[in-house]
């Protein structure tokens, strides 16, 4: 746990404790390295939190490698070659396009096995579950002195937190839970579907957008243009992109990375059409090289314990989706004609809804009981923020149809003690500040005095 002191040195609403994603997300590094990332009323109002959730950092972490293994990892990074970490856990194979199920199955098993083997407490891959994380987050709370837990959860974090205020109503103070996921629908399959429904929507926005310009290298009807994209980027696995000059290479999975980035994780369109047209008409990979090695993964300057703390980020967040759900129990070949149908519907993004589903069945350590809804009976008001363009935690948060622009559906997801919060824009989180950006009015309001009670929208 880290404790960021206000700023004023008072703290007149006491500690806020933060989670900012994942699973896998170390708490205490976030609060180290985002004093600047807080609006300063915040700062000033409250000592912030930071925590690592069981599993991972500087806690009792899962621990799937060997020293050796490490130093191997970072030697091949600065020669420019696949790392050996990367070769060994491969958590890469559950989005890869190309790779059947019951590879999926086979890594998640071995993985289990690796992990089991070098781990200091073995038994942990069984408890690491959203569940027991919100059990020791009332743990911290007490500890720490504090009668009511104040909480900022991001992402993921707001999935600890609907769960933290079913267990505990009672003990839930000031909460806002920023684009907040629906607890109900924990699934990786049901999630991973509204995904790429929601990203190949985008990227065929994106391709009309490039048509529109001089130099795209797509053509045809919009339908056309992404068979065009689809196929040559499904070719990687076979005849990687090069560039001149470097010994790295692009292959598939690579490539669809780097394209969500600029469709959806960090939208620059115009450098995405710059980097697709040498790389489709004249097959130089100059660009998406470049873009690839400025991508976080290892890197020739990543410390020892750097590297470890990535690889156990990796694997953890794998191992909380798997302790979070029940084996559906499903087999190699349906899974497999669920991702030939996927495809079909959405021949760019889809194709990997289940293939956490196979991992986890593979890695085995499950939970017992599905996920539910959260109702929070007796809590204090919790403030849910939405954004409308947001593609990993997708608007709206329940599993109603969309609505025409401008109408918010009900916040009974998050439950009834739930208030709804909506942005309007083209990226994940509405609070968090990075740096260059600016907070935005409303969230803010919640943590230093009460949840706003009219309909409000944040601007974009």
């Amino acid at each position: 746990m880290k404790k960021l002191p206000a700023s004023d040195g008072n703290a007149e609403h006491g500690s806020l404790f933060t989670n900012f994603g994942g699973p896998g997300v170390s708490g205490v590094e976030v609060v180290e390295s985002a004093a600047s990332s807080f609006a300063e009323e915040l700062r000033g109002a409250y000592d912030i939190i930071g925590f690592d959730p069981r599993g991972l950092g500087q806690s009792t972490p899962i621990t799937c490698w060997t020293d050796d293994e490490i130093n191997q990892s970072l030697t091949d990074t600065k020669n420019g070659k696949s790392s050996t970490l990367s070769e060994i856990m491969a958590t890469d194979i559950l989005w890869s396009k190309n790779s059947s199920a019951q590879d999926k199955i086979d890594r998640g098993a071995a993985n289990a096995a690796r992990c089991a083997q070098h781990s200091e407490v073995p038994e942990l891959l069984d408890h690491v579950g959203t569940r027991n994380v919100a059990r020791d987050l009332d743990v911290l709370r007490a500890t720490n002195g504090d009668a009511k837990l104040n909480y900022l959860g991001i992402s993921y974090g707001t999935y600890i937190g609907a769960v933290y205020a079913d267990l505990f109503p009672g003990r839930v103070g000031r909460a806002v839970l920023d684009s907040a996921m629906d607890p109900s629908k924990r699934s990786s399959d049901e999630i991973r579907v509204e995904q790429a429904a929601f990203q190949e929507g985008v990227l065929r926005q994106y391709v009309e957008y490039c048509q529109a310009q001089g130099n795209c290298p797509l053509t045809g009807s919009t339908d056309e243009a992404i068979a065009q994209l689809t196929a040559f980027v499904d070719g990687l696995d076979k005849t990687p992109l090069t560039a001149p000059d470097s010994n790295a290479t692009v292959n598939t999975q690579e490539a669809t990375e780097i394209i969500y980035q600029h469709v959806l994780g960090q939208p620059d369109w115009e450098a995405l059409t710059a980097m697709l047209a040498p790389a489709m008409n004249n097959r130089d990979g100059t660009l998406m090289v470049k873009a690839k090695q400025g991508s976080p993964g290892l890197s020739p300057e990543m410390t020892v314990e750097e590297a470890v703390n990535m690889a156990n980020s990796m694997v953890l967040a794998n191992a909380v989706v798997c302790n979070d759900n029940p084996d559906a129990s499903g087999t190699a070949s349906k899974w497999d004609a669920q991702t030939a149908a996927e495809k079909k519907n959405y021949p760019f993004f889809g194709g990997t809804s289940n293939a956490e589903e196979a991992y986890c069945h593979g890695w085995g350590h499950r939970a017992q009981t599905p996920p539910t809804q959260t109702h929070a009976k007796g809590s204090d008001p919790i403030l849910a923020v939405g954004i409308t363009g947001d593609a990993q935690t997708l608007y709206p948060l329940d599993p109603e149809p969309r609505r025409p622009a401008g109408q918010r559906p009900p916040a009974h997801r998050q439950g009834p003690r739930a208030r709804r919060l909506q942005q309007e824009h083209l990226r994940h989180h509405g609070y968090h500040r990075l740096p260059g950006q600016r907070n935005r009015p409303g969230r803010g309001h919640h943590l230093r005095r009460r949840t706003p009670t009219g309909r409000r929208r944040a601007e974009g």
